[in-house]
């Protein structure tokens, strides 16, 4: 990092952009966190561990940025455990004694880094905890145990920085919800369509799909697009629920590339979260995709209440008649000042001030 003697490093699950719309197991939101992350701490060296579902792959392209080096098991196809063996040595030869680590989320490829790291190291270590997951609800003894050792990683950190409220793991904590970067909106009415509805990001059974779905038989004057990653559902599940419903008005685009999706937020008027609110898996984390909404002046209809968006998201129950009722009242919901609102809340320079001061490196805010 300019300006600072001590090295920063960001220890993340970053994956060269050519594999992102290839590999189902990436995700999305993961991706443009972990880059927004990039640009606003400009940090000396990324390490990039890339995921398990990237095992085998070889490395097509030249480095996106010269500070970055992924680690995929040195690209060799020696079996799972091997790649995690070799990216964790490749990972902490990559840090220098005494050096700060950020690193994003802890998983089974990264929570062994960090203990390393400090002990033999003496590194300091921050964790942007994007979602947090109990040990006791994992499948599988050993799945259930592996967990449990992560979680008990979390104390061994500096800090944490949450994305969510309901993350308590640590007595040295910052909430930031979301990181926005403006330069990156390209807001247009240019091709404006009244009563369009956006699903966006992960589709699943608990993501609300089949509830949304379900919905359109009471909105038969909106039109609804779907787009993102599935997760326990195929394509065909999809057409055939799409089949089955009496609206004709659902268009199901696959998992878009980036700008074509910028292109869809643009055009709708109406997007939506539906996660299941009495599923433990959301209790944890926050969805970047609402912020994202917002930023384009998008009204919002979420099943979940988020206090950091305090009245700038609509409110709904879980269930069919309650989606429906709020998406029609979302017409008439003031649209006015939901991107200047998330802009000065969470744009990547609120983002680096509050994180830099958070790790104690208030000089180079």
């Amino acid at each position: 990092m300019v300006g600072s003697s001590t090295p920063l490093n960001f220890i993340c699950h970053l994956t060269p952009l050519v594999y992102l719309e290839k590999i189902n197991g990436v995700s999305n939101a993961a991706f443009h966190f972990q880059n927004k992350v990039i640009k606003a701490l400009e940090p000396d060296n990324v390490i990039a561990i890339m995921p398990l579902p990237c095992y085998g792959l070889q490395y097509e392209l030249e480095y996106d940025r010269p500070s970055t080096r992924y680690l995929n098991g040195r690209y060799l196809r020696k079996g799972k455990v091997a790649k995690l063996i070799l990216d964790y040595i490749d990972a902490l030869r990559q840090i220098e004694h005494r050096s700060i680590n950020i690193y994003y989320s802890l998983n089974i490829q990264s929570f062994i880094v960090l203990i390393i790291s400090k002990y033999f190291q003496k590194t300091r270590n921050y964790v942007i905890v994007a979602d947090y997951e109990d040990h006791k609800l994992k499948k599988g003894f050993v799945k259930k145990i592996i967990q449990y050792c992560i979680n008990k990683v979390y104390k061994h950190a500096t800090g944490v920085i949450v994305l969510n409220e309901n993350i308590k793991i640590h007595p040295k904590t910052i909430l930031i919800n979301a990181i926005l970067d403006e330069n990156e909106l390209l807001l247009s009415d240019e091709l404006y369509e009244e009563k369009s509805i956006l699903f966006s990001g992960t589709i699943g059974e608990t993501f609300g799909i089949n509830l949304m779905v379900s919905a359109m038989e009471l909105l038969p004057d909106f039109t609804l697009y779907i787009t993102g990653k599935l997760i326990g559902l195929s394509s065909n599940d999809i057409l055939e629920m799409i089949k089955l419903s009496k609206s004709k008005n659902i268009y199901y685009l696959g998992n878009i590339p980036y700008p074509d999706y910028l292109k869809l937020l643009n055009r709708i008027e109406c997007a939506v979260s539906l996660r299941d609110p009495n599923n433990y898996e959301h209790l944890y984390n926050f969805p970047s995709k609402i912020v994202e909404y917002l930023s384009y002046n998008k009204v919002v209809v979420s099943t979940i209440h988020y206090p950091a968006l305090n009245e700038k998201i609509i409110i709904s129950e879980y269930n069919v008649e309650s989606l429906a009722k709020n998406i029609l009242l979302s017409q008439k919901f003031e649209k006015k000042n939901l991107s200047l609102f998330v802009v000065n809340k969470y744009g990547i320079q609120s983002f680096r001030n509050q994180v830099l001061d958070f790790i104690g490196n208030k000089d180079l805010i």
